[in-house]
C-alpha cells in the first residue's frame, strides 16, 4: 500500500543536481512519505508560498537573486507564510547559518556533510518541533472556550496549581467534607496530590497509599465510577472498606481522570481507535453522615474530571514544548560553539600544513635534505592532529549514541601500558615519561581500545600542557580489588573555577592560552572509564601541575567477562 503523504516540502536551491539528491533522499524515507516542491530562486519560492501551502522549507543560503536571509526576512513580514526552515550551506556560510538560526530558522545543514540519515533526521525533528508547537497552540486557543468553572481550574498551566484549584472548586461546589486528587501509579497505588477539607477533618496531602484494594480492580481504566452512598452497607471489599474507615469516610464518590493517549510520532489519533490512561482519581468523602449522591453531582465531577485531564495534558505538553525547546536552545548554542571550536582547531594545522607544503613545492630543489625532512615531519604532525581530532569527535558521538561496545578480555596491563608510553617518547622526545609498576596486575580484563583511548587522552594532554623538559609520571598500581593507573605532570595546572566543570565536552581551562585543543580530552576519558565500571579523580594546582588518577574494578572486569 502506497504511503500517505505527512508534508510538503519546499527546497529553494539554484543547483538543479542538489534539488534532486534531497529530493531522492527524502523520498526514499519509508514508512513516511512527503510530497516535495522545488524552486530555483528565492522570489520563485516567495511566489509559491503565496499560492500554495507547505510545511517545511529547505533553503539554500546562496540563490541567484537573493540570500537565505532576504528571504526569511521576507517571510517574516507575512507570519502567515512562516513554516519551520532548515538552512542549506557551504562551509563558507557557516557564520551566515548560525546568523539565521538566531533569526529563528529551525536548524542547518552543510551540504558537503549531508547524507540521507542526517537529512531525514533533520527533516522529521524540525516537523515534530513544529507539530508541538501547533498543538500547543491549538490547545491554548481551545481554553478560550471553556466554561468558567473551567477557566478557574485552568488559569494557570503550572500543574501543580491547576490541581490545587480544581480541589477547591470541587470542593466548594461539592459542599462536601473533603476533597481529594489522587495521582496513580500503574499498579494502583498512589499519592494525594492535591486536597481540600473542612477544618474539623483531618488533612491527607501527599499520603501515599500503597493499599492492595485498588490492584485487582480495573474498572477505573475503564472510565467507571465507585459511588458509595453508606461505607457500612457497600458492597466493596474489606480492604477497601478499612481504608475508607481509616479515613473516617461515611460515603465516598470516585471518579477516574483519563487522559488521551498521543501517538508518539505526532501524527493524529485514528478516528474511533482513541486510547486513554488512567492518570488519577477525583474523591469527594463525606465523613459526618452517609450521603446519597445526586446524578447531577456525580455528571458534574465527571465533567470536572474531563476539564481536568485537558488541564493536566496541557500543562504536561507545555512542560514537554518547554523542556524540548530549551534543549533545543542549548543544542544550538553547543553546535555554534563546536563549529567555533572546530573551525579553530582546523585552520591552524591546515595552514601550517599549506605553508610547508608549498615550501617544499616551490623550493623543494634548493631546500638541504634534513630541511625537506623536517618540512615533512611538520606536514606528518599536523596530519595526525587533524586525524586525532576527527577520532575524537567520532568517538565522542559514537559513544553519545551508545554505539561502543564494551568487549572484555585478558591484557598484559603492564605491557599494554609501556607500549604506549613508549610511541608517545616517540612522538614527542623533548619530554621524559617514566613508567612504573607495582602489585598484582596480571590476568586483568578490560576493553583495550576504551583503554587506550583513556591513556591516548592522558597522554597527550600532559605533553600539551607541560613545558619542554619536563617529566611526566605514569604508575600502574595493583590492589585486591581495583588497578590504579596514575599520571602527574608538572604542566599549567587548571584553575580552581574551571575544575567544577572538568569533564565536560568542550571545556577547556581558563588558563590554556594559545594551547590548540577541543575540550574533548576529559570528556571522554570519564566516558571511557564509567564504560569500564571505573572512577576518574583529579588533583590539579597551578602551575605545579596535574595528577589524575583512574581506578578500574577487578571484579567487574572478570564478571562482564564470563557473562560476555
Amino acid at each position: 500500500m502506497a504511503n500517505v503523504p505527512i508534508a510538503t516540502i519546499l527546497i529553494i536551491d539554484d543547483v538543479p543536481e542538489d534539488r534532486d539528491v534531497y529530493r531522492r533522499f527524502l523520498l526514499r524515507d519509508n514508512p513516511v512519505d512527503y510530497q516535495i516542491a522545488e524552486a530555483e530562486s528565492g522570489e520563485e519560492g516567495l511566489a509559491y508560498l503565496q499560492t500554495s501551502a507547505c510545511d517545511l522549507i529547505l533553503l539554500d543560503v546562496r540563490l541567484p537573486d537573493m540570500d537565505g536571509l532576504a528571504v526569511l526576512a521576507e517571510l517574516q513580514q507575512n507570519p502567515q507564510l512562516m513554516v519551520p526552515i532548515i538552512m542549506l550551506t557551504g562551509m563558507q556560510d557557516v557564520n551566515t547559518a548560525v546568523q539565521a538560526m538566531k533569526q529563528g530558522v529551525q536548524d542547518y545543514l552543510i551540504k558537503s556533510q549531508v547524507t540521507p540519515e542526517v537529512l531525514r533526521l533533520t527533516v522529521r525533528n524540525a516537523l515534530q518541533r513544529a507539530n508541538l508547537q501547533n498543538q500547543l497552540s491549538q490547545s491554548q486557543q481551545r481554553q478560550a472556550g471553556i466554561a468558567a468553572i473551567a477557566l478557574r481550574i485552568r488559569q494557570t498551566l503550572d500543574l501543580d496549581s491547576i490541581l490545587n484549584r480544581a480541589a477547591i472548586e470541587m470542593h466548594k461546589l461539592l459542599n462536601c467534607d473533603r476533597m481529594l486528587i489522587y495521582k496513580c501509579a500503574p499498579d494502583m497505588s498512589g499519592t494525594i496530590v492535591a486536597a481540600s477539607v473542612h477544618d474539623r477533618w483531618s488533612l491527607s496531602l501527599h499520603q501515599n497509599i500503597i493499599h492492595t484494594c485498588f490492584r485487582n480492580d480495573a474498572a477505573y481504566r475503564q472510565g467507571e465510577q465507585c459511588v458509595i452512598n453508606d461505607v457500612r452497607q457497600a458492597e466493596r471489599s474489606a480492604g477497601h472498606r478499612d481504608l475508607l474507615q481509616q479515613f473516617g469516610v461515611q460515603a465516598n464518590l470516585s471518579i477516574p481522570v483519563l487522559l488521551t493517549v498521543q501517538p508518539m510520532d505526532g501524527t493524529p489519533p485514528v478516528e474511533n481507535c482513541s486510547k486513554t490512561q488512567l492518570w488519577g482519581l477525583l474523591i469527594a468523602h463525606q465523613c459526618d453522615q452517609p450521603r446519597v449522591w445526586q446524578a447531577d453531582e456525580i455528571e458534574l465531577v465527571q465533567a470536572l474530571s474531563v476539564q481536568l485531564a485537558l488541564a493536566i495534558q496541557q500543562a504536561e505538553l507545555l512542560h514537554r514544548t518547554k523542556t524540548a525547546l530549551q534543549r533545543e536552545s542549548e543544542l544550538n548554542t553547543l553546535k555554534s560553539h563546536i563549529v567555533s571550536t572546530i573551525s579553530h582547531e582546523y585552520r591552524s594545522p591546515l595552514a601550517t600544513i599549506l605553508i610547508a607544503a608549498t615550501t617544499l613545492i616551490s623550493h623543494q630543489h634548493q631546500l638541504p635534505t634534513a630541511k625537506q625532512n623536517k618540512f615533512l615531519n611538520l606536514i606528518a604532525l599536523k596530519a595526525r592532529h587533524l586525524s586525532n581530532l576527527v577520532d575524537d569527535m567520532l568517538f565522542m558521538n559514537q559513544m553519545e549514541q551508545g554505539q561502543v561496545p564494551v568487549k572484555f578480555v585478558p591484557v598484559d596491563l603492564a605491557q599494554f601500558i609501556s607500549e604506549r608510553i613508549e610511541e608517545y617518547r616517540t612522538q614527542a622526545p623533548e619530554h621524559q615519561l617514566e613508567f612504573v609498576s607495582n602489585g598484582d596486575v596480571q590476568a586483568f580484563h578490560t576493553d583495550p581500545k576504551i583503554l587506550g583511548q583513556i591513556l591516548n587522552n592522558l597522554l597527550s594532554n600532559s605533553i600539551k600542557y607541560s613545558p619542554t623538559g619536563c617529566q611526566i609520571d605514569v604508575q600502574l598500581y595493583g590492589q585486591d580489588a581495583q588497578v590504579i593507573l596514575v599520571v602527574q605532570d608538572q604542566g599549567i595546572g587548571i584553575p580552581l573555577e574551571d575544575q567544577t566543570t572538568l569533564f565536560e565536552p568542550f571545556h577547556r581551562g581558563s588558563n590554556v592560552g594559545t594551547i590548540s585543543g577541543t575540550g574533548l580530552g576529559l570528556s571522554i576519558i570519564k566516558s571511557c572509564t564509567e564504560m569500564l565500571g571505573g572512577n576518574v579523580a583529579c588533583q590539579s594546582q597551578i602551575a605545579q601541575g596535574t595528577r589524575m588518577t583512574i581506578g578500574l574494578p577487578k571484579v567487574l572486569s572478570e564478571v562482564a567477562l564470563a557473562i560476555g
